[in-house]
């Protein structure tokens, strides 16, 4: 079995039949199937396009086939969600840790600290996750828009 991405997003593939022209291959992105015949040469043709209702119609021999690919697709897109979740937590536990820690911190001084612990970063991320911090009424930025000062947010007892 094979995940690639392109225009159509995860698509996960599997070779169902060979022949001594090529291979006809079945691929699932989540919402349809597609048939292609791959000749030797790498010359891809679709044959066709559809749901599942259609394939179980058309190559009921396929089903099991089909069972596995979604299968794939679904653990492909539930290892890419981990990922993004783990990253999520990563960039928010750090920023909270050392703005906690230092009571506020500067903006440059949190990319250069952030820096130190996780190596290269894109410091795009970092502000995204200040902003979601922000609305999540964890966080409070004062300051400039070129130097923000970030804090923890007081919660007023009510």
């Amino acid at each position: 079995m094979k995940v690639y991405e392109d225009s159509r997003g995860i698509v996960v593939s599997e070779v169902i039949r060979r022949n001594g022209v090529g291979k006809y291959i079945l691929e699932y992105d989540g919402t349809l199937y597609y048939l292609l015949f791959e000749t030797h040469a790498g010359d891809k043709k679709l044959c066709i396009v559809g749901s599942k209702e259609l394939f179980r119609e058309l190559y009921a021999k396929t089903e099991c086939v089909m069972k596995k690919l979604e299968e794939w697709y679904n653990d492909v897109i539930f290892e890419r969600k981990k990922e993004e979740m783990i990253s999520k937590v990563k960039y928010r536990t750090l920023i909270l840790t050392l703005v906690h820690s230092k009571g506020k911190v500067a903006w440059d001084e949190l990319k250069e600290i952030v820096g130190k612990v996780l190596g290269y970063f894109n410091p795009n991320v970092v502000a995204w996750h200040i902003q979601k911090l922000k609305e999540e009424g964890l966080v409070e930025v004062t300051g400039s828009p070129k130097t923000p000062i970030i804090k923890i947010k007081e919660r007023k007892n009510e």
